[in-house]
């Protein structure tokens, strides 16, 4: 005798899966790249009068002085890691490396700070919270 699964139980899976891959506040991670990009690639959107709210593990991130940063972590897979301000001027943006601009422009109006990381198939749109918390997203991609 086969067990059935209850109606009530297929709703809440099916309710599980939405939520998974939906866009819960404006965060998405394994979707559709937010960006163009050849390799894995992340930037960080910050707001650099605003350091002094940061969290540490914020400026951890943004300042990606330790050996298991998150910059570390993507440049030793062969990607790219930038940071940049929010205000950056037009003229200032052509001179980040070329694909920064897309980037850029996929992280503008959220809330800083803020990254986007893209591979050619998956990528991700979230805040930063936490080192690790961006690393396991780097690492889902």
């Amino acid at each position: 005798m086969t067990k059935r699964i209850p109606g009530i139980a297929w709703v809440g899976l099916i309710l599980c899966t939405v939520l998974i891959f939906s866009d819960i506040k404006g965060c998405s991670i394994g979707a559709a790249p937010p960006f163009k990009t050849d390799k894995l690639s992340v930037l960080v959107v910050e707001e650099s009068a605003a350091h002094g709210t940061y969290t540490p593990d914020q400026l951890n991130v943004i300042q990606a002085t330790d050996a298991n940063s998150v910059k570390i972590k993507v440049e030793s897979k062969g990607g790219r890691f930038h940071v940049i301000d929010k205000d950056v001027t037009p003229d200032k943006l052509t001179l980040a490396p070329p694909w920064v601009a897309p980037a850029f422009e996929a992280a503008k109006g959220k809330p800083p700070p803020w990254a986007v990381g893209a591979t050619p198939s998956r990528g991700f749109s979230a805040p930063v919270t936490t080192e690790s918390d961006l690393l396991s997203k780097v690492g889902g991609l």
